[in-house]
């Protein structure tokens, strides 16, 4: 019975306290390149370990291609995040002209 009690005081507890959010903002861009790079370390420890040999000129194009398409999936996310943040910011703007509000106000 008693654990029951205490059981429900902490669900209770949970419930009157905020919640917080702990999520980050993601950057694919930042992913891919880091995945390229893993992806290099990969074939020189396969080649290190005796699994295959590796060409010493493989990582060089590797990677200029890793960054490339690490650059092009950052510039789309950017422009995702920026429409979106642009939507929310109209659905949630007064009536109020920019010009009202702000330092532009004390002229």
């Amino acid at each position: 019975m008693h654990g029951d009690d205490s059981g429900r005081e902490r669900g209770d507890e949970r419930l009157r306290t905020p919640r917080r959010e702990y999520r980050h903002e993601v950057r694919p861009g930042k992913v891919v390149a880091g995945l390229v790079l893993l992806g290099i370390a990969a074939l020189y420890l396969g080649d290190a370990g005796g699994l295959w040999v590796t060409p010493a000129g493989v990582a060089a194009p590797v990677l200029i291609a890793g960054l490339v398409v690490a650059g092009v999936t950052s510039r789309i996310s950017y422009g995702v995040r920026r429409r979106r943040a642009a939507r929310r910011a109209s659905a949630d703007s007064t009536d109020d002209p920019a010009s009202t509000s702000g330092s532009q106000a004390m002229r």
